[in-house]
This record gives structure tokens, C-alpha cells and sequence, in this order.
């Protein structure tokens, strides 16, 4: 059973060696965006790149805190563009409410 996860932890490390960057920031941004993905994981395997040598820490931090603010901007904008259109579907002035 132990070897299973020690695989399983191999070949997500190797993911985030192979891909980088990338599969830290889709990762972190799909659960700011409140997919049911946990971050955390990515996080710990971007850590054990970077002791690795495989990716800078400063990148790989500079990526994650992208992602989340990507994320939570995207979450900040929907609603406002939905209050902009209920606003116009009831005859009211959008500008008045902002």
C-alpha cells in the first residue's frame, strides 16, 4: 500500500517536473475558482520540485499567487456583470448603481 502512494507521488512529481509551472497555476486556479481540486497537493508537489532543483521558488510562488488572484478576480467579475444585466432587464440605469 505504501509503495502504491509512493507512486502515485513519483508520477504527480514528475507531472510537475515535466509540465512546470503550468500544472501548478491550472491546478491552483481551477480550485479559486471553486472546482472541488485540492490546491494544497499541488502546492506540496511544487515545494518537492523546487527542493529538487527543478523549478525556482520565486516563480513557482509568483505562479501560485497568479493563479489564486486570476481566480478570484474572475469570481469578483461575474456577479458584477450579472448585476449590470438584471439592472438593464428591469429598466433601471446601470450607472445610477455603481
Amino acid at each position: 500500500m505504501l509503495l502504491l502512494r509512493l507512486d502515485i507521488m513519483n508520477e504527480l512529481h514528475a507531472l510537475v517536473v515535466h509540465h512546470g509551472y503550468i500544472i501548478i497555476f491550472l491546478i491552483v486556479l481551477a480550485e479559486a475558482l471553486g472546482i472541488p481540486v485540492p490546491a494544497a497537493l499541488a502546492l506540496v508537489i511544487g515545494g518537492a520540485a523546487v527542493a529538487s532543483g527543478a523549478l525556482r521558488p520565486s516563480a513557482a510562488v509568483l505562479t501560485a499567487v497568479m493563479a489564486m488572484l486570476v481566480g478570484d478576480s474572475l469570481l469578483y467579475l461575474r456577479p458584477r456583470q450579472h448585476r449590470k444585466r438584471v439592472h438593464e432587464e428591469c429598466g433601471q440605469n446601470s450607472a445610477d448603481t455603481y
